[in-house]
């Protein structure tokens, strides 16, 4: 075989070589995110026969592997809402878990574990209280939806509770919901990282196009730091689903799974560090709620 053969046959290799080798890095990303056909199909069998109903699409979808999220609560995070305060006239008073600021006629608490209160008249019925008397209709999309909860975001950003000052990963601000009850407003916000929603979220109330008070949870502290983190398998979980089913008494109610969804939970260490563990929330047509730990794969409390 001549020279000029020889080059040609070892370029024909090296491509060959190269066209197996992605092929089986496509095939191993591929497994790593997704279920097999065959083992869907026998986890689906095992499940129904205890009573676990799950269709397949929400083990035929791409695997969620989130991140890990961890920031600090210091005194200087929280020093440009404290100058804002400051420069509107509120009075900053140390308190058990957190931070008030107290103004002529309203005040604000800001909790280290991110819990947040703001009232501005005494007796005044917090949102999250007014939405389970049951009598606030919920708004669909549309202009008047739009600029409510634009009101809502100016009255943030006027006391500069939304910024991105002091971190590299900030959060999303969405409304996931606006009622109305006559010519008021309950706006319920969502902050989010990666498109995944913190957990809870804040409700503000609105009356003649002011925001009068609010409660929820709203972290005004941004993470500093993301990790990779190694993330149970839902499969195991909806196994552990199975189990707790299978502890009920029979003749339960119907244990369809109607969505799985995922968010993140708020932990605090006791060095004052914050993490956002990701959660995975399983639903079930009879309503009945189960959420789990997206790391530890243990039921979340």
């Amino acid at each position: 075989m001549s020279w000029k053969n020889l080059k040609i046959f070892a370029i024909i290799t090296l491509l060959v070589m190269d066209i197996v080798f992605a092929f089986f890095v496509i095939e191993r990303r591929y497994s790593v995110s997704y279920y097999d056909d065959t083992l869907i199909d026998s986890a689906i069998t095992v499940f129904s026969a205890s009573d676990l109903h799950v269709d397949r699409s929400f083990l035929e979808a791409k695997k969620k592997m989130p991140a890990v999220y961890t920031g600090k609560i210091t005194s200087t995070l929280f020093s440009e809402v404290t100058e804002a305060m400051e420069r509107g006239g509120y009075q900053i008073q140390e308190d058990t878990g957190g931070m008030r600021f107290v103004g002529e006629t309203d005040e604000f608490f800001f909790g280290n574990d991110f819990i947040f209160t703001y009232i501005s008249a005494e007796g005044i019925k917090l949102p999250s209280v007014l939405l389970e008397e049951g009598l606030w209709v919920a708004l669909s999309d549309g202009e008047e939806k739009t600029s409510v909860f634009q009101t809502a975001i100016d009255f943030l950003k006027s006391k500069a509770l939304i910024s991105d000052t002091f971190a590299h990963y900030s959060y999303d601000i969405s409304c996931r919901y606006v009622y109305r009850l006559g010519g008021n407003y309950i706006v319920h916000l969502i902050q989010s990282v990666d498109g995944m929603a913190l957990e809870s979220g804040l409700y503000l109330l609105i009356s003649d196009g002011n925001v009068t008070c609010a409660d929820g949870t709203f972290s005004i502290l941004l993470p500093k730091d993301k990790k990779s983190a190694e993330n149970a398998d839902l499969l195991n979980i909806l196994f552990a689903e199975k189990a707790y089913i299978a502890s009920l008494d029979k003749n339960t109610s119907d244990y369809t799974v109607s969505d799985i969804s995922y968010s993140y939970g708020l932990y605090f260490d006791s060095d004052d560090t914050f993490y956002l563990i990701p959660l995975c929330k399983i639903t079930y047509l009879n309503g009945e709620e189960r959420v789990y730990n997206f790391v530890s794969g243990k039921l979340y409390a």
